[in-house]
């Protein structure tokens, strides 16, 4: 809620720019506090004083009454009123209309924030990265927020202790053991080397603290060269990593390329992902000799941002294609580009509305079609008409199709297979609204729209082998993202980034594969890009964040190892920003909210469905993984700007009937 640094009258200030503006605190132990605030109003007419609430940890505490002038207010707390560890302070200046003609709403504007009786500099601790050291003084105390990996080591060159009996104390915390004393230094070592107690990857903190029992605490601790070390993984066999396809540069006959993408289809609807209705037979036995993984994550909960990072193999704050109106910029590099590049044919059709060419999804298409609202069979035609003059070359085709996509209405005999009784339920508008009483119709005509897709898809691969291209093709089926029936409290999708909405199908034909494969470990919309380049022998933009999955697509029954790598998503569409990351068993989902931050942590493998919220009980992992996507979002920083497009009169129409635009 704080704007960028800004000087005024040789002082730095940071302005309120949102509703709520936060400041986040450690303390070692609950105590009174005397919080001084230096501040001012900027702007705005009316009274000259202006009510200003704060809050501490979610309690009201007295407001503050800021003048225009700068001052120093003193607003006290009780002891009961702090925490141990991470408190949070919220100054909610209020929201007031700007009279006509005035230049800028009022804003607060803080110079500085002291916690005591009175404003004073308080000793804390020194470092430079450069020459790597640190330097804490007598009462002071730092803590290294990281994951421990089995059998890791604090490492530091030289420690050096200064004024009278100081000491450094070295801890490791950890969610399951709280805080556990590793060691105690009560004089300079060269050398120092500290085994960690885990036996397995934790999230912790490592704290140093400087402490002394004498009154003089005018000394301190040097800490030099301080590192965290850990066993290298054992690199997996080479015979198991390597790709088991022939690269496409050494082969005349190049494979070509089908992207066939089910708007909206969740994997937990389909027979070869664990379902009890006969939703999918077609891609049932296409997944018996492919491959098929169990974890596949989108990048966000609606159609451009994932479908643009299946392009691109970059997470939307990286490709920008990211609201409504949003493009991907032309300077990014995307699949098809690539492949026509290497001499392959290159045609989209597509019947969503997010992903037309306006918006940036044509960059590389030799034909780009958009045919909104076609149901997939007819999406098929265009892709046998395409075929039959371009099927003799090297091709990628993507076919984009949206039959599961609301307002569900499968066409017979789908419907009277699936949803009988839906004639039953009573009409009701808008679609976002719909009652709960009508959970169990919605959810056979869904079921019964991905019926109606399976079936396309079947006629679409009985044409590649009728062609005999079966063979020779990669075949990739994928969704953009899922569905929600109520089980967060909300229908449809791009509103969070709980499973339901967030998981997506892919499965993945290799060329001349045989057996099926299931791979348990989380991938993404971004491995597929990679996945395809590598497999056609092509050289992968270094842009791309994906990794190829070209290792699972092995004729002899055999996996790679599995690696875990962190999956991260992003939807930003008007509700506010939300974000996720998978992390081994765990999953963080972080909301922005104007007032405040929020963060729910759950064990996704034990707790599919997401619904026991951990954070409470594991706040070191939570802060750790706040702290991962904190990262994730400053190294999008030198992506390319954003760029806006305007939305023709028939896009917005279409939008509207697909709900995304109210």
């Amino acid at each position: 809620g704080w704007g960028h640094d800004e000087t005024f009258n040789d002082r730095p200030f940071v302005t309120v720019t949102a509703t709520a503006a936060l400041v986040q605190f450690h303390l070692l132990e609950p105590r009174p506090l005397d919080l001084v605030i230096t501040c001012r109003f900027r702007g705005g007419l009316g009274p000259f004083k202006r009510a200003v609430a704060v809050e501490l940890n979610g309690e009201p505490l007295e407001p503050a009454f800021i003048s225009k002038q700068l001052k120093a207010y003193t607003i006290s707390a009780t002891a009961a009123q702090t925490r141990s560890g991470d408190n949070l302070l919220t100054f909610i200046p209020g929201a007031e209309p700007s009279p006509v003609g005035e230049p800028a709403p009022p804003r607060l504007s803080c110079h500085r924030i002291d916690f005591g009786s009175q404003a004073v500099e308080a000793a804390v601790p020194l470092a430079d990265g450069r020459r790597n050291f640190v330097f804490l003084p007598t009462g002071t105390e730092l803590g290294y927020l990281l994951f421990l990996e089995e059998g890791s080591r604090w490492l530091a060159d030289r420690v050096v202790l200064r004024g009278t009996d100081t000491r450094l104390e070295v801890l490791i915390e950890t969610d399951e053991e709280g805080i556990q004393p590793l060691a105690v230094l009560d004089r300079s070592k060269n050398g120092l080397r500290i085994k960690t107690p885990n036996q397995r990857r934790v999230a912790a903190r490592l704290w140093l603290r400087a402490l002394t029992d004498s009154s003089d605490t005018s000394g301190g601790v040097l800490v030099e060269g301080s590192r965290l070390e850990a066993p290298l993984p054992v690199p997996p066999e080479a015979e198991a990593t390597e790709p088991a396809t022939t690269s496409a540069v050494e082969s005349a006959n190049r494979p070509n390329v089908l992207i066939y993408l089910i708007d909206t289809l969740r994997p937990s609807r389909l027979g070869c992902y664990g379902y009890d209705r006969p939703t999918s037979p077609n891609i049932d036995r296409f997944a018996e000799t492919a491959s098929l993984f169990e974890n596949a994550i989108g990048q966000s909960s609606w159609t451009k941002p994932s479908t643009a990072a299946l392009f691109t193999g970059m997470w939307p704050p990286e490709h920008r294609a990211i609201g409504w109106r949003d493009r991907i910029p032309t300077s990014v590099d995307t699949l098809a580009e690539s492949l026509q590049a290497a001499g392959y044919q290159t045609a989209g059709f597509v019947a969503n509305p997010n992903v037309i060419a306006n918006f940036g999804f044509a960059q590389g298409f030799d034909e780009y079609h958009r045919k909104l609202k076609r149901p997939s069979n007819r999406m098929n035609e265009l892709g046998f008409e395409w075929l039959d003059q371009h099927g003799d070359e090297p091709f990628l085709l993507y076919l984009h199709t949206i039959d599961p996509h609301a307002p569900y209405a499968p066409p017979e005999p789908y419907r009277s297979q699936l949803a009988p009784t839906a004639d039953q339920m009573k009409p009701w508008t808008p679609r976002w609204k719909w009652p709960e009483e009508a959970l169990p119709f919605l959810s056979d005509l869904y079921d019964a729209e991905i019926l109606f897709s399976d079936n396309s898809f079947g006629e679409m691969l009985e044409y590649l082998r009728g062609r005999d291209l079966y063979d020779n093709t990669v075949v990739v089926l994928v969704s953009d993202h899922g569905e929600g029936f109520r089980e967060h409290g909300k229908w449809q999708h791009n509103s969070r980034l709980f499973s339901e909405m967030l998981n997506v199908v892919l499965v993945v034909k290799f060329p001349g594969q045989e057996k099926g494969q299931r791979i348990a470990q989380p991938v993404s919309h971004l491995d597929v890009m990679p996945t395809v380049l590598d497999i056609l022998g092509l050289p992968i933009p270094e842009a791309v964040e994906g990794s190829s999955l070209a290792a699972f697509g092995g004729s002899d029954n055999s996996l790679p190892p599995p690696v875990e790598r962190r999956v991260f998503s992003h939807l930003h569409l008007g509700r506010g920003l939300q974000m996720s990351v998978y992390d081994g068993d765990w999953k963080l989902i972080q909301w922005h909210f104007p007032e405040r931050i929020s963060n729910e942590l759950y064990n996704w493998r034990q707790d599919r469905g997401e619904m026991e919220d951990l954070a409470g009980e594991r706040p070191l992992l939570t802060e750790l993984l706040a702290a991962v996507i904190s990262d994730k979002v400053a190294d999008a920083e030198h992506a390319p700007p954003p760029e806006e497009v305007a939305i023709d009169a028939e896009t917005e129409a279409a939008l509207r009937a697909l709900g995304y635009l109210q």
